[in-house]
């Protein structure tokens, strides 16, 4: 008789080997290092020497339409707010019987507010207009520390506008004594300056990790 071929499970044998290979996305400018799998199955790392030019931001929409509408909303929302923190800032800078600690406070809580607006909507609105999704690494590195910045110093603003209630509601006698001109200029000072800090440590951290890496994977049968 005639030997009988030994039946096809789908495995590899001695005379075909399924090879993956990983491969990052280079063409992107993501620049990752290179892994390719063995064909006993040992992972190699292979050195790219790209580096990484911009990012693919996540849409909001796969239509046109509902891209265009989210543009609409953005800058309906944007212009609001903006003219609102902006008749904020106006009305406490011109108005002298508003030149008290809770308006002071308040008119830089409205700088931090104009500071997020400016920092993410401008590029949200530029990606739903154009329908791109990219953004540089310089530029997805200063909007993060930026937005940190803004958003850190707000969280201690509000702090601050706590404690000036505080002092106004339990100790109204002493009020001009604790929340002097000075003392205020001075936290609000330390308010901006621990944003800033916060900021720069939390992106100085960010991108000094490596990036994880994405692969594509692609198989074929030699």
């Amino acid at each position: 008789m005639a030997p009988q071929e030994p039946p096809h499970t789908g495995l590899a044998t001695s005379g075909t080997v399924r090879k993956h290979s990983w491969r990052s996305v280079t063409d992107l400018g993501e620049g990752f290092p290179e892994t390719r799998v063995d064909p006993h199955g040992q992972r190699q790392q292979m050195s790219n020497s790209s580096s990484i030019s911009h990012f693919l931001l996540l849409a909001l929409a796969d239509t046109r339409q509902l891209q265009l509408l989210h543009f609409c909303l953005f800058l309906g929302i944007s212009l609001a707010a903006l003219l609102a923190n902006d008749l904020i800032i106006s009305a406490v800078a011109c108005g002298h019987h508003l030149h008290t600690p809770m308006f002071f406070f308040l008119l830089n809580l409205a700088l931090t507010d104009l500071g997020c607006i400016c920092t993410t909507v401008p590029k949200a609105m530029h990606n739903s207009l154009w329908d791109t999704r990219n953004i540089s690494y310089s530029g997805c590195a200063a909007q993060v520390f930026f937005f940190l910045f803004f958003v850190s110093a707000e969280y201690f603003l509000l702090t601050v506008m706590c404690y000036d209630r505080y002092v106004s509601i339990c100790k109204p006698l002493h009020y001009g004594t604790l929340l002097g001109s000075r003392a205020c200029a001075h936290m609000a000072a330390a308010a901006w300056a621990r944003g800033f800090l916060n900021a720069l440590l939390h992106t100085a951290n960010t991108f000094s990790l490596p990036l994880c890496l994405l692969p594509v994977r692609e198989t074929g049968n030699n």
